[in-house]
């Protein structure tokens, strides 16, 4: 049965679902999912693309897979994909697995173990968890030459941490392992290396990145969010990212509510989608009686964490409906700034515009620039 529209703008926009998610719970493929949402017009929210440290972390270090790694992060393996591509981390082949099912390292990758970091060949097998003979076999097959005995990292003057200062560095001064590779003058994947060698947990990307910072509780989370304050002013009250302070609500399965003034209020525009002022919806619906195709809170080029307001035939379109609050201003300017150090064409329709006495003159300044298509110009 198909999920109507109330109910799955509820799921996918405000309790914040991704499409696997709702698929799973309603035993629907996600791909009818998002036909669906692209037939109600729901906008679709992606997710920001993590850092590369981020995704390093977790596909490289940790060695997790592509579809845990899309678990983690609530989207689907393709845009994992993309994203590794885009870092430039190089995706794991089924045909580089060797006949255990282990993945084969590539020649650079073997290199920098081998002869850079100088670990012996009994070594890059425990990290790689591949068999010493595949090692062997590997560096014959690269045409890497093999180096006598007894020449590893003690041989040239690297002495491994202990187990209990890799405890300290790790799990009390939550260092990274960039940070403790460069105390001890090796590469970053002869950490994980130790922590196996003594039976040391390893740290997940959230313990490295808080650094041992504090959060709040399931309790005190509902309190401070339900008591008013925002997601991000939670978050700079600890110290810590609005993102994380999300995934804290999600885990705790805390509601999200819908962002912006007037509590999150939504208006329904003719075209089905759901705009967070009458001045939006207002262009929406012009937008939409003139036939022109456009899209809503389209993310920037140049700034991934904001968004415009519409993007249509080639023009962004931010509709400055907040007057007198420092906050919206400043965040205005920067946005300014950044349409025209990218020289994006703008249209900037101001809220004195929507008045009555102006007779229409927002809708005067859109007709203007997109009927007929015209060259970009900035509108100032």
């Amino acid at each position: 049965m198909k999920i109507d529209f109330t109910t799955l703008y509820d799921l996918y926009i405000t309790q914040g679902l991704s499409s696997d998610e709702i698929g799973k719970r309603h035993g629907i493929n996600p791909r009818v999912i998002r036909s669906w949402l692209k037939s109600y017009q729901i906008p679709t929210h992606r997710a920001s693309m993590p850092s590369r440290d981020e995704l390093h972390a977790l596909y490289v270090t940790q060695g997790m897979s592509r579809r845990d790694v899309a678990d983690y992060f609530g989207v689907n393996q393709d845009t994992i994909s993309r994203w590794l591509t885009k870092a430039g981390i190089t995706i794991r082949r089924i045909q580089d697995l060797d006949a255990r099912g282990i993945q084969k390292p590539t020649r650079e990758e073997l290199i920098d173990l081998y002869v850079t970091q100088r670990l012996t060949t009994r070594q890059i097998a425990t990290h790689t968890k591949a068999a010493p003979t595949s090692i062997k076999n590997w560096l014959r097959e690269y045409g890497i030459e093999r180096r006598p005995a007894n020449n590893g990292l003690l041989h040239r003057g690297v002495t491994e941490p202990t187990r209990e200062e890799l405890i300290d560095l790790i799990h009390v001064q939550h260092r990274s392992y960039d940070e403790v590779a460069s105390m001890f003058g090796v590469d970053k994947t002869a950490v994980p290396y130790w922590l196996d060698k003594h039976h040391i947990a390893k740290p997940t990307y959230s313990d490295t990145a808080l650094k041992g910072k504090k959060v709040p509780d399931k309790e005190m989370l509902e309190s401070l969010y339900i008591g008013g304050q925002s997601l991000e002013s939670i978050g700079n009250q600890y110290g810590v990212s609005e993102g994380t302070i999300q995934r804290l609500c999600k885990k705790y399965e805390i509601d999200i509510k819908l962002s912006g003034f007037d509590g999150g209020k939504r208006y329904q525009c003719k075209d089905g989608h759901l705009v967070r002022s009458i001045y939006e919806q207002q262009v929406d619906d012009w937008l939409h009686d003139q036939g022109i195709a456009h899209s809503y809170e389209p993310r920037l080029p140049f700034d991934n964490r904001s968004k415009a307001d519409f993007f249509a035939n080639g023009w962004y379109i931010e509709v400055w409906g907040i007057t007198q609050n420092k906050e919206y201003t400043e965040r205005r300017k920067r946005k300014v700034q950044g349409y025209k150090d990218h020289n994006l064409p703008l249209i900037e329709l101001e809220v004195h515009y929507f008045d009555k006495a102006r007779n229409q003159l927002w809708a005067r300044r859109l007709k203007k620039v997109l009927e007929p298509p015209v060259t970009p110009l900035q509108l100032f």
